[in-house]
């Protein structure tokens, strides 16, 4: 009898910790492995990090994706990728035969990566590796569960393993349904609304304005919608906070705050504003008068404790900050829960070793499309590519100049870093 994954057995495999031998059933049964070895044939290695093959897949458009295992000894592979790039160079073995592409997982016992690794054959191109990380029981793996079940609906060709793995094409949705967060909130203080009409963006009313938050910003709706890019530009940030679990340790903080809260109907004010400027804004000794002063709830302050101060503009309290500004808490019921079926990665992915999920650079992405009139002020979002290259031939440039190491050396030494290069000084 064939095995069904669901969305729920799913969820249970990728919230559990790596088990080998639901893995080989998993490999079997969902992507039709057409080979699994018997017993995991160890990968010769210089190092602690045990590897094994396990097998392969031939795809439906005629691919030969190679499946490894590794039980990564040192660090946790939640905080980890830059050491297992090496591993890729284990993939090209004669004894196998020759991948097109490699289906891995990297298990360090209290999470594991699942890495779709392409571009492996020769040298002329860098690996590229496109992860989720699993193991966490409290998340939800939306975007894996959406993706697998994609694969399962159309099968597992190449083409649709990439489309499973894509970075791109997660940060755009991303992308688009923040902006949709974002124009609610706008419309329930102006009644106006930005809709795409063919190829271009046009305001259209669609509703009453709502007359306090009107009069609080005295009828000036730039200063409405610049508040709310603020305020929901801080959330981001602050789910960034919570992957790192310095949001009283719980990867789920901002929803559960909200969904325990006894202060829904005044959300913003009430709590968001007291996190912002009074805890994050604020010096733990400074705290307390701080509340006093704003009557803010200090039954907070134990809750939040150990939250640290950021020494940072973000939460800094400035003229548009000062209005009064109550918003239904159905609505940040749908923001936070939008936020909450999104992964959230602490590290700028590298163009060649992306986790899927959402990454800091969407807070430039978000700066760049939604701040207005940025043409005009030359305010523009600069891609990490870009970045990436202007500083990797800088230092080339500076190494050049300064030292005597052959051109060929320090190119390898500032391209590809993991590799090491003995006589750079």
């Amino acid at each position: 009898m064939a095995t069904i994954y669901t969305s729920d057995s799913l969820r249970n495999i990728f919230q559990s910790s790596f088990n080998l031998a639901q893995w080989y059933s998993f490999s079997q049964h969902f992507f039709n492995a057409s080979e699994l070895k018997e017993k995991p044939e160890r990968i010769i290695e210089n190092t602690s990090d045990e590897g094994y093959y396990l097998g392969n897949i031939n795809t439906t458009d005629s691919y030969r994706i190679g499946l490894f295992h590794y039980n990564i000894r040192q660090g946790s592979v939640a905080n980890k990728r830059v050491g297992l790039r090496n591993l890729v160079k284990s993939f090209i073995n004669p004894t196998w035969g020759e991948f097109d592409a490699a289906l891995v997982v990297f298990d360090s016992g209290d999470h594991w990566r699942l890495s779709f690794i392409c571009d492996i054959k020769g040298e002329a191109t860098s690996p590229k590796r496109y992860t989720y990380v699993f193991g966490s029981d409290d998340l939800l793996y939306r975007t894996p569960i959406e993706r697998f079940n994609f694969l399962k609906k159309k099968g597992i060709s190449f083409e649709n393993l990439r489309t499973a793995f894509s970075v791109e094409a997660l940060s755009d949705e991303f992308f688009d349904k923040y902006r949709e967060q974002y124009a609610d909130f706008i419309q329930y203080a102006t009644g106006k609304r930005f809709v795409k009409v063919g190829s271009k963006w046009e305001e259209k009313v669609l509703g009453e304005p709502n007359t306090a938050l009107m009069q609080a910003f005295n009828h000036n709706e730039k200063k409405i919608r610049d508040y709310v890019k603020k305020m929901m530009g801080r959330i981001t940030f602050l789910h960034f906070l919570q992957r790192k679990g310095w949001m009283c340790e719980d990867l789920n903080y901002m929803q559960n705050m909200f969904e325990n809260s006894p202060y829904k109907n005044d959300y913003l004010d009430s709590v968001l504003e007291p996190l912002f400027f009074g805890i994050l804004n604020t010096k733990p000794a400074e705290r307390e008068a701080l509340f006093a002063d704003y009557d803010w709830d200090k039954s907070l302050l134990n809750e939040w404790k150990d939250i640290p101060y950021l020494n940072g503009g973000l939460f800094e309290r400035d003229e548009e900050d000062e209005p009064e500004s109550r918003f239904p808490a159905d609505y940040f019921k749908r923001l936070f829960q939008f936020f909450s079926e999104y992964n959230f990665t602490i590290d700028e992915n590298d163009p060649n070793d992306a986790e899927v999920g959402v990454d800091p650079e969407m807070l430039g992405k978000i700066f760049e499309n939604l701040l207005e009139d940025n043409k005009d002020k030359g305010a523009f979002y600069t891609p990490k590519e870009i970045v990436r290259y202007m500083c990797q031939e800088s230092l080339i440039a500076y190494l050049e100049t300064n030292t005597s190491v052959a051109k060929d050396k320090i190119r390898k030494f500032v391209l590809s870093p993991e590799d090491g290069v003995a006589d750079i000084p």
